[in-house]
Parts: structure tokens; C-alpha cells; sequence
């Protein structure tokens, strides 16, 4: 009897174990719920399930699944948070669609075709006749800096509508730029988008903080200059003048582009940097170090005064504009200004945070300077910081004018190669000259330095080119594109700089490569391109 009552009492307990079982599991689920992001969608936890499916492979950027997408945000919208609004997780929207094309990963055919075209090109200079840095620097210097004052290129005679760099400097032709890209293009009134571009022109070389001369935006707007830093104490020479200038409840802040070799060498350097001014976007958002360094010296500064100028002034929106360099500098200074507001616990920024109802850059020929680093195995951090980008890129934009390389540059490395073979195929002998030589020591002078190195076989050449080649494709613009094919044509706007440069290709001219280079780069900003208030009567 008693032994048939133990088992009886054992086939309780065993039948007892699957409840326990079950309560355990219910419990640990729980635990673990508690754990996730509050507001995980499926979609997202989908996207955690393919990640850990890929192993050890290397992790690509997964677009949410259709669960968890909803209407994008328009590209007008204001950059920054609501009053109020938290943005602590980027899980906790729903209703992002993702359909943010700008910094797309490259496949390694790619990598390998853009590898192959600059050992091609490497092959054109590998017999040339020795390079002289210092010398052909000194040149390059001269030569533009004769086309990046206003006096100099409006000052030129014309070809086609363009301006020609060697006609007589006395003849006075300014030639415009018809038509403003609009406000629907790009949040921006056109009187104002205007007026960022004259900034950008003249705050080259700039002495003063009463320099400017806005007298033909007088009929429309009154611009006044607040700030003016030309980083006196020795450093005048060698660090880009930042400006900051207000119209209506609008402040601009401008850089000023590339003037010093210091600049030179900030534009074609490819190191990366992240900041704590993005705290929590950081394992993924890296901008150009030397570029970083520039700007956040003007921030810290100068972001006292104007934080106090933004409450007195009743400021309600901030444009980052420059050109050139100066392009790429609002860009880093709009990731910087935004993740003050947004991905940050705390920041002197916050004082304005209920007052700033939306941040955006006009960059005029700007390089890139944003680089996108996805992690392996964390795929909300990545979400994340593409959130982050398309954010800042629904506010932004960089004008891309006829055949300018530089705002194509690093992502569209294929249109500065075929620049070199224009300059190659134009040579008297059909060999390299000083003018290609020149292009290449100041837009790669990664590629100077292997061709200095000797290297003789194609793998060691190839083996030292990938690394540079991998970083530069990394690099993009944050927003759309504006691309300008002359003088009177109406603006376009592509979503991404890599779409324009598969529908906008590179035309060979039998003209100088060089010269035109330097007036399309210059253009839009000098010519007086779009630096105008009105047009004046002819």
C-alpha cells in the first residue's frame, strides 16, 4: 500500500514537471520582454532574427520588413525633435519606411572595377617625368586661387554661356544662373538660398565682419552679419573664416572654402572621427577627422553667443552653407548642431531645442565628409544611425554644377578617373602633363604616394591601393543632389549623389580640362552663379 502511494505521489510530480516547465519558460519569456525595447515592432525583431541567422558573415544594413513600414517622412520636414518629443531609441518609429538610398554599401565588384581603374591610372604616370609636389602645389594654389575670389572669375569672358578663366581679367561679363532651385526642393526660400550662396562666395578672403556686400538682395531682404571669426592670434592664414549672418528669424552659418594647403590636404585626407556631439549615434556616424576638427573648434567658440543670439532674435530655423570645403564643413556642422538637440542627454543646445523648428545645409559644391559605419551584429545601432542620416539628409542638399568632380568625390571616384583620361587624351604627345600631373597630386595624392613607392606588380599595387579605395567609396553627400548642366538650364534633384552620377556622365571637352574643372567648381558661387538678390537689367 505504501509503496503504491509513492508512485503514485511520483507520477504526480512527473506530471507536475511540464506545468513547472512551462512556467519557467512564460517566466524567462517575460524577463526577456522586459529587456527588449518597449517598442520593438516585428519588423525589427524580424531583422534581429536575420542577423543572427548570418553568422559570421559580414553584416549588411537590413531594410525593415514590410510590417513595419508606414509613409516617410517628406523631405520638408524640420530636422529637429518636436518640443517635447523623446528619441531616445530609434525603435520606438514605426513608421519609417527606410528609404534612404544615401550611403549604400558597395559589393565587392565595385570595390574591385574602382581598384582596377586607379591602377589604370596609376599606369599613365608610372613612366612620367618626376613629380614636384611643393612646386606643382604652389601652382595649384595660385592658379585657383585666381578663380576663387569674386573679383577674378566675374572678371571673365564667356564660351557657351561659361565662363572662360583665360580671357582678359579687365573684361567685365558676370554671367547668372537663371533659375533658383525652389522651396519645395529644398525647404529653402530662393531669395534666401540665393543669398547662402553669395555668403559662400564671399567669405573668401573676407577681413572684416562688414565685408559682405548684400546690396542687391536690399530690395527683398536685409542680411546682417553677427559673427565673424577669422581665428586671429597666427592662425588667420591657415584655418577657413566661419561667419554667421541673420535674415528674418533665419541664421546662416557659413565656412569658407579651400585657401591654405592646410585646406588642401583636409579635403583629400580620409580619415574618420566620431564625436560625442552625437553621443548616441556614434558607434555608427563618423564624419572627415580634419574637417571635424575645423568645425568643432568654430562650435565650441562660438556656440555662447550664438545660442544667446537665437533667444534674443527669436531665431526659428538654421541654414549651414558654404562651398567647397566650406560644403563639407556645413555638413558636419548640421550632424553636430542636430545631435546636440537630439542624441545627447544633455547640451547648452537644449536652451533652444523648443525654439529651433528646423536645421538644413545648402552645400555649393561640396565634398563629402559623412561616412556610415555599420556594425557587425548590432542591427538596431545601424538603424539607428541611418535614421539619424536621413534625418539631417530630408533637410539637405549639395549642388553639383556641369562637369565639377569635387562634390562627386569620393563616391563617384570613376568621374575624377575619367577627368585624368581627358587631360591625358588633350596632351600634345598623348602623354602625361603638368596639368595631369597637378589633378592627381591634389586629388590623390594617396596614388602619388604608391607611384613614389616603386611598387612593380600589379597585386603590390593592387594590395596597397584597396585600402584607400574601400574608405573613399564610404564617403557620400547626407541628402539629394541639385545638379546644374549650364547657365540657363532649370536645377535637377536627385535623391542621392550616386543616382546623378548614373544619369549625369562625364563630357570630354578638347578645351583646357583644367581650366574648365576650376570654372565649374566655382561657378555658382563667383560667376555670380546664383550670389544674386535680382538680376540686374541688361
Amino acid at each position: 500500500m505504501i509503496l503504491q502511494h509513492g508512485r503514485q505521489r511520483r507520477r504526480r510530480r512527473r506530471a507536475s514537471l511540464p506545468l513547472l516547465l512551462l512556467l519557467l519558460i512564460f517566466v524567462v519569456l517575460l524577463l526577456l520582454g522586459m529587456m527588449l525595447p518597449t517598442t520593438a515592432s516585428d519588423g525589427e525583431l524580424d531583422d534581429a532574427a536575420a542577423a543572427l541567422a548570418l553568422g559570421n558573415e559580414q553584416l549588411r544594413v537590413l531594410k525593415p520588413s514590410k510590417k513595419s513600414k508606414k509613409k516617410k517622412n517628406k523631405s520638408n520636414k524640420s530636422s529637429t525633435l518636436a518640443p517635447g518629443d523623446d528619441d531616445d531609441d530609434d525603435d520606438d518609429d514605426d513608421d519609417d519606411d527606410y528609404d534612404y538610398q544615401n550611403f549604400r554599401e558597395k559589393s565587392e565588384e565595385e570595390e574591385s572595377s574602382n581598384i582596377k581603374d586607379s591602377m589604370r591610372i596609376m599606369d599613365y604616370f608610372q613612366d612620367a617625368n618626376g613629380f614636384h609636389a611643393p612646386e606643382n602645389l604652389a601652382r595649384l594654389k595660385q592658379k585657383m586661387m585666381r578663380t576663387s575670389t569674386e573679383s577674378d572669375v566675374i572678371r571673365t569672358g564667356t564660351t557657351n554661356g561659361v565662363a572662360d578663366a583665360d580671357a582678359d581679367a579687365d573684361e567685365f561679363i558676370p554671367v547668372y544662373a537663371r533659375y533658383t532651385p525652389s522651396k519645395v526642393m529644398t525647404g529653402i526660400d530662393p531669395i534666401v538660398f540665393r543669398l547662402c550662396a553669395a555668403i559662400s562666395g564671399q567669405i573668401y578672403g573676407l577681413t572684416s565682419i562688414n565685408g559682405f556686400d548684400f546690396s542687391s538682395f536690399e530690395d527683398s531682404i536685409r542680411p546682417e552679419t553677427i559673427l565673424f571669426d577669422n581665428h586671429p592670434g597666427g592662425f588667420t592664414e591657415i584655418t577657413p573664416n566661419f561667419v554667421g549672418v541673420v535674415v528674418d528669424k533665419v541664421l546662416i552659418l557659413a565656412w569658407e572654402g579651400s585657401q591654405s594647403v592646410e585646406d588642401w590636404l583636409r579635403n583629400f585626407s580620409y580619415d574618420v572621427a566620431a564625436s560625442s556631439r552625437w553621443k548616441r549615434v556614434s558607434d555608427t556616424i563618423a564624419v572627415q577627422a580634419s574637417v571635424l576638427s575645423v568645425v568643432e573648434n568654430d562650435i565650441v567658440r562660438n556656440e555662447d553667443f550664438l545660442i544667446e543670439q537665437i533667444l534674443s532674435r527669436n531665431i526659428e530655423e538654421i541654414i549651414f552653407t558654404g562651398h567647397s570645403l566650406g560644403g563639407g564643413c556645413a555638413q558636419v556642422g548640421h550632424l553636430i548642431v542636430d545631435g546636440q538637440l537630439n542624441e545627447v542627454e544633455a547640451s547648452p543646445w537644449m536652451a533652444v531645442k523648443g525654439r529651433i523648428m528646423a536645421v538644413r545645409t545648402a552645400s555649393f559644391e561640396g565634398n563629402t565628409s559623412v561616412v556610415f559605419k555599420p556594425t557587425r551584429f548590432n542591427i538596431l545601432a545601424n538603424r539607428k544611425g541611418r535614421k539619424f542620416l536621413e534625418r539631417i539628409g530630408a533637410t539637405s542638399s549639395v549642388t553639383v554644377n556641369s562637369n565639377d568632380p569635387v562634390p562627386r568625390l569620393n563616391n563617384g571616384l570613376l568621374f575624377a578617373f575619367q577627368v585624368i583620361d581627358n587631360l591625358v587624351e588633350n596632351s600634345f604627345d598623348g602623354k602625361v602633363g603638368d596639368a595631369a600631373k597637378l589633378f592627381l597630386e591634389v586629388c590623390f595624392p594617396f596614388l602619388l604616394g604608391l607611384i613614389l613607392n616603386n611598387l612593380e606588380t600589379e597585386i603590390e599595387i593592387a594590395e596597397a591601393i584597396a585600402p584607400y579605395i574601400r574608405v573613399a567609396l564610404k564617403y557620400d553627400h547626407v541628402g539629394q543632389a541639385i545638379y546644374y548642366s549650364g547657365p540657363e538650364a532649370f536645377p535637377i534633384a536627385y535623391k542621392t549623389i550616386e543616382e546623378l552620377n548614373r544619369n549625369v556622365k562625364y563630357v570630354k571637352t578638347s578645351d583646357s580640362v583644367v581650366n574648365r574643372v576650376l570654372i565649374d567648381h566655382a561657378f555658382l558661387v563667383f560667376g555670380p552663379g546664383l550670389a544674386y538678390g535680382t538680376i540686374p537689367d541688361t
